[in-house]
């Protein structure tokens, strides 16, 4: 992988300065399927509750792997706000940390997905921009040596709005011939409600996919709302664990 550091490594220590760890869902205040921040008293979190009432299937929320948490503000939610404005340095930056989870990871998400990748797919923009041109998919394929090439599967229907907190499964188009029998790993930036991941990755399966595993490279995170809201529990249970690439525990 080409980065714009002396090494890998020197890439990696920003990642480990500026992210943060998954919490452990084992913590009252942790969504068990996407990392953020719940009631101690609620079974997940709110936006997980609305896509899970829209159509989405909890054994699809369980294949649902970020990377890291963002909190906002902060420095590493900052990266993933401004990496499309062209700053070559954050797009490296998240390469990076996927480079750290697939490397960590390899193993696990064959297991996830009952064999090895057969494609690599991104959650595509809703603004018309060409795959080739989307900033997500040149992140992704900083690190293709270490996986299948990015794929254009999806596509985002024209006039179509991107929904907020449920999944619509008509927001993407995909070539059943394309999809069909195929284990995928999609790919995105930035999880916020999860509606656009969520409603990619059902185009997939209603495609014909084999299995999709759903890997944000972060999970944002809003911290004043969360203190607001739900106390003080979350925040505890995040800063419990550090990010660091040579022990990145497979979350699931």
């Amino acid at each position: 992988m080409s980065l714009p550091y002396p090494t890998i490594e020197h890439a990696l220590a920003v990642v480990e300065r500026e992210a943060r760890a998954l919490p452990s869902a084992t913590s009252p205040y942790v969504c068990q399927y996407c990392y953020g921040s719940k009631g101690a008293g609620h079974n997940q979190c709110y936006g997980c509750h609305c896509l899970l009432k829209s159509g989405a299937t909890e054994s699809l929320l369980k294949r649902v792997v970020p990377v890291s948490i963002a909190e906002a503000p902060g420095a590493w939610y900052s990266r993933m706000a401004s990496y499309k404005g062209g700053v070559p340095e954050n797009s490296y930056l998240l390469a990076a940390a996927l480079f750290a989870a697939i490397s960590a990871w390899r193993e696990d998400i064959e297991l996830a997905l009952s064999g090895a990748i057969d494609a690599v797919c991104i959650t595509p923009s809703t603004k018309g921009t060409p795959m080739r041109e989307q900033r997500l998919a040149g992140v992704v394929r900083l690190v293709e040596r270490f996986l299948p090439p990015v794929e254009p599967l999806l596509t985002a229907v024209d006039g179509k709005v991107k929904p907020r907190n449920s999944i619509d499964a008509t927001l993407f188009h995909g070539t059943r011939a394309e999809i069909d029998g195929k284990r995928i790993l999609l790919v995105e930036d930035t999880w916020v409600t999860g509606a656009a991941a969520m409603s990619a990755a059902m185009t997939l399966l209603n495609g014909g996919a084999k299995e999709v595993l759903v890997m944000p490279i972060a999970r944002r995170v809003e911290t004043a709302s969360v203190l607001n809201v739900h106390g003080t529990g979350y925040q505890e249970a995040l800063e419990a664990a550090s990010w660091r690439a040579s022990s990145l525990a497979w979350p699931k």
